[in-house]
């Protein structure tokens, strides 16, 4: 049984909905609406990470499990709080704010086909967390399933 484990370090980023052009740069209408990317940024950086890390490894095939965890910056207003400094290390401090998990676990499926997967739809079970740490970062275990 094959398995990927990436750590992707940086905040991590979730899904943004497409934006849509209506009108050329010179302001000449469209017949049709055009589908604009605006994190094409924020995947160019994951995926060189990405890449840099996969060097030697292969896609893999067949059904897949996916584990990803996402650890998200401590705001500047809970560092302040002496409560929240001591619950962070001894228990873990859910992250239930914006970005939705859903929309993180989408940007991350999308960047790796192609190079983790041939395609998203491989991914048989899903499983994915987000909670306060010191250093964001992105972990992601891809294993085959037998």
């Amino acid at each position: 049984m094959r398995a990927i484990r990436l750590q992707i370090d940086g905040e991590p980023v979730g899904k943004a909905r497409p934006r849509f052009a209506t009108k050329t740069k010179t302001g000449k209408r469209l017949k049709y609406p055009k589908a604009i990317n605006v994190q094409a940024t924020q995947e160019g950086l994951f995926l060189l990470e990405v890449k840099r890390q996969m060097k030697e490894l292969s896609p893999l095939a067949g059904p897949l499990s996916m584990d990803l965890v996402f650890v998200m910056p401590i705001p500047k207003y809970l560092k302040k709080k002496k409560s929240f400094q001591e619950n962070i290390k001894s228990q873990i401090q859910w992250h239930t704010k914006k970005p939705d998990t859903s929309n993180m676990v989408k940007f991350v499926e999308d960047c790796l086909i192609g190079l983790a997967y041939e395609d998203d739809s491989t991914i048989a079970i899903s499983n994915a967390r987000k909670f306060y740490g010191e250093s964001p970062k992105t972990l992601i275990t891809i294993k085959e399933i037998d």
